[in-house]
């Protein structure tokens, strides 16, 4: 999965938070953000699809539609 590499993120994005919590920490704490936001998409997704419809995501070609299964 492409999102979950911090590299690919912009050095304006990522800077920050390296310097912050250094760049093995960002990927370890990035992984487990990415892994808890498709678990709660793989329980709750209909649920949460419902509640926010269609949505696309600000700078991103990601677009969450209400009734499809996204991941």
């Amino acid at each position: 999965m492409q999102v979950r590499n911090i590299n690919k993120w912009s050095d304006k994005m990522r800077s920050p938070l390296v310097a912050i919590y250094t760049e093995k920490g960002l990927q370890n704490m990035w992984n487990q953000w990415c892994d808890a936001v498709t678990n709660i998409q793989k329980k709750r997704g209909r649920h949460l699809q419902k509640l926010f419809g269609t949505h696309k995501m600000p700078h991103s070609n990601f677009t969450w539609k209400q009734g499809s299964n996204a991941s």
